[in-house]
């Protein structure tokens, strides 16, 4: 059966089971394409590792080290600053080779194209042996336990030892598949689809209820609460008081906390509606790349294992089980939320490929990047790489269905472009229309120029092989040569649409990792490189399944089982700890997790009233904002996100020119702020009025507005 008759309604095709034995091992273009594609990804690995290599030293001579600017940041950010241009140079680099590689790759006649024209296999034994050894060598230096925080590889015998563990469970594994019938293998049971879907939701909502699910009592003075969240949360609690993204103060998560808050306001605010809105968009992510995941594959067996593997790799699962109290909000769900509704979108497309769908998902790439730029251009890129690649495989073809597919493919890329136009046009004029004076627009990148050109908190990457991060993207290599041979031989099919959107869709997210070089970080990018391995894994069981392909071509899929096998073992490890801390979210919920937190912000309620503007000097500064319902009267970042040296000094400026009936001042290292300079000063002619019970916060109003009732 050919990939042609897969788009072709009016073809009857045969149950697996009923194709007829003559094809097992005939020289069918699947099997050469796929010994190929495998040959070339080895090749283009080897090459880019010496291309990467030669990279670097032309870098170092070219450009030598600068000094790191040191007197642009806050001297507290000092140590985190630790700039890669040569990583940036080398990767930046590599990317644009790979898409002139792969530009070159469709100019080449189509005979001259296959390096082996004729199957061989001693060729795709050695091939796949050596492409297995390699993600078996770089994976055994990674692991999911206390390593990933302190920045080395992890301990190598017992990792490899649970790595070679799950490899010989999924040789188990495949061996009993194989020993069955095909309707066991494939089924679209309703009972198999339940078990998939019953286990991931399962464990969705374990992880939920035992992590995700916080209210105000939840507060902590811990860093991740006073520094992650509270950056996170301060921009929304603006937004829902009033105030406007990128006139009052800077975007570093993007228009979303525009977005967010604006929703937000239409309902009674509380630290725990925030935590619910946040779950929901959870919730509905998850089972968006869930979704499409089950539309894509048949191989039931491999449902439970994804849906395990992609609950532990996101919404900071792997931070929860080792004991962090971390929720990462910046990315799960921020980051996540839009490239997941892409996956959806996009698999309900390639379904049915027609204007109307296009559309969905060039509007989920246009809010996706108007939200979040690191997450939704790479959305809108990628949908924009399929609709091009694909109008240029067809463009030589003169029947019919190639024509108009070309005409379909650029109407909905014309339709793309337009709706992300007119998306971007309508928040800016929004966010003009809204804005009391004209708006900062180079806010909207500031702060990845800071942390990208500063190289705040990044870590070397290795050059080598051997690493988890040179896995990821060789298997994106490896989707977009399978699209790109499929669609070589059959340009009309559709098979291979997914594929190809999220390999592109991995590889821009993959920037944000290079950008935040750190091996948490490799986690949160991941995701899209598990789906897409399962995805492959799937159609190469069917295929050897089905005589397609020869048996060692399951030697990758096995690979790729081991690793769902070694992701999913984590959080299976752990389901007495969530559920314990399911157990303990019951019982302790509305009891304060500090004591420092709760008697701090029952003393700024004290002293206020909801839609009060406040001046905050103190540390969980959004977190109080947020909490009481405040507004900030100075314009800037929030003391969090406050990196520079300059918008300190802006900061203090307006302290110092402007008066306040309301301020707050942190004392003592729980709850002061540290920017290098005195920020009581300005207030050298204000009156204390009150202190909270512990001491670590001051009340002060001007003394002349100070009335008698004020006085404690």
């Amino acid at each position: 059966m050919s990939q042609r008759s897969e788009n072709l309604p009016f073809i009857k095709k045969k149950p697996e089971s009923q194709i007829p034995a003559i094809i097992k091992f005939r020289e069918n273009a699947l099997e050469i394409r796929a010994q190929n594609n495998n040959i070339a990804l080895l090749f283009f690995i080897i090459i880019s590792v010496f291309v990467a290599f030669l990279l670097t030293k032309l870098h170092q001579v070219i450009f030598p080290p600068n000094s790191i600017q040191y007197d642009l940041v806050l001297k507290q950010y000092h140590r985190l600053l630790n700039p890669e241009p040569t990583e940036r140079f080398v990767f930046l680099s590599l990317s644009a080779l790979a898409i002139l590689a792969s530009v070159s790759i469709f100019l080449i006649p189509s005979p001259n194209f296959k390096i082996f024209k004729r199957r061989n296999l001693s060729a795709i034994l050695i091939i796949n042996s050596i492409l297995a050894i390699i993600v078996i060598a770089g994976l055994s230096r990674f692991d999911f336990g206390r390593s990933l925080f302190l920045n080395g590889p992890a301990p190598l015998q017992p990792t490899l030892i649970r790595l070679l563990g799950c490899v010989v469970a999924a040789v188990v594994l495949l061996l009993a598949l194989f020993r069955l019938p095909p309707a066991f293998i494939t089924t679209q049971h309703r009972l198999a689809s339940a078990l998939g879907w019953g286990i991931f939701l399962s464990a969705m909502i374990l992880q939920i209820t035992a992590w995700r699910l916080f209210s105000e009592a939840s507060m902590r003075e811990t860093s991740p609460w006073s520094t992650s969240m509270d950056a996170f949360i301060y921009s929304i609690s603006q937004v829902i008081f009033g105030k406007t993204v990128l006139v009052n103060f800077p975007a570093q998560y993007g228009l979303s906390a525009e977005l967010i808050g604006g929703f937000l306001r239409l309902f009674p605010f509380s630290i725990l509606a925030f935590s619910l809105v946040f779950c929901v968009m959870q919730v509905v992510s998850l089972a968006a790349v869930f979704h499409a995941f089950a539309k894509e594959t048949r191989v039931w067996v491999l449902r439970p294992l994804f849906g395990l593997a992609l609950v532990l790799v996101t919404f900071a699962s792997v931070i929860m089980i080792n004991g962090v109290d971390e929720y990462y909000l910046q990315y799960w769900p921020l980051r996540f939320i839009w490239p997941a509704l892409s996956i959806f979108a996009l698999q309900a497309y390639k379904s049915a490929p027609d204007l109307r769908h296009a559309a969905a998902v060039s509007v989920i790439a246009a809010i996706g990047t108007i939200w979040n730029i690191e997450s939704g251009l790479p959305i809108a890129i990628g949908f924009a790489a399929l609709l091009v690649t694909k109008w240029a495989f067809n463009l030589g073809s003169r029947e019919a269905r190639s024509i108009a597919l070309r005409r379909h493919l650029l109407r909905a890329l014309l339709q793309h472009g337009i709706l992300f136009i007119a998306f971007a046009a309508a928040m800016a004029v929004y966010i003009s229309a809204k804005a009391e004076h004209p708006p900062h627009w180079g806010w909207l990148v500031e702060y990845q120029k800071l942390f990208y050109g500063l190289g705040v908190a990044m870590l070397p990457m290795p050059l080598t092989i051997t690493t988890p991060w040179m896995s990821v993207l060789a298997l994106y290599l490896l989707g977009l040569l399978m699209a790109a041979s499929a669609w070589r031989r059959t340009p009309c099919t559709r098979g291979y649409d997914l594929i190809f959107f999220v390999a592109v869709l991995g590889w821009g997210l993959f920037t944000y990792y290079q950008g935040r070089s750190h091996i948490l970080n490799l986690i949160n990018v991941c995701w899209p490189a598990i789906l897409l391995a399962t995805i492959l894994t799937d159609r190469a069981i069917r295929f050897v399944r089905t005589r397609r392909l020869s048996r060692p071509h399951l030697i990758l899929p096995a690979i790729a089982i081991a690793g769902l096998f070694y992701t999913a073992l984590p959080f299976v490890q752990n389901l007495g700890l969530l559920w314990q801390n399911t157990l303990t979210v019951i019982d302790t919920w509305g009891q304060a997790a500090s004591p420092l937190v709760s008697d701090e912000l029952a003393f700024i309620r004290e002293h206020t009233v909801p839609g009060q503007a406040c001046v905050l000097l103190t540390r969980r500064q959004g977190l109080y904002y947020a909490a009481a319902g405040l507004g900030n009267p100075i314009d800037g970042p929030g003391y969090s996100e406050m990196l520079t040296i300059k918008d300190r000094d802006a900061l203090m400026a307006q302290l110092n020119t402007r008066r306040f009936d309301c301020v707050f001042i942190g004392m003592g290292k729980d709850s002061e702020q540290n920017l290098d300079t005195d920020v009581s000063a300005p207030f050298r002619d204000y009156e204390t009025v009150a202190t909270n019970a512990k001491g670590t916060l001051h009340f002060l109003k001007p003394k002349k507005a100070i009335a008698p009732e004020d006085r404690l």
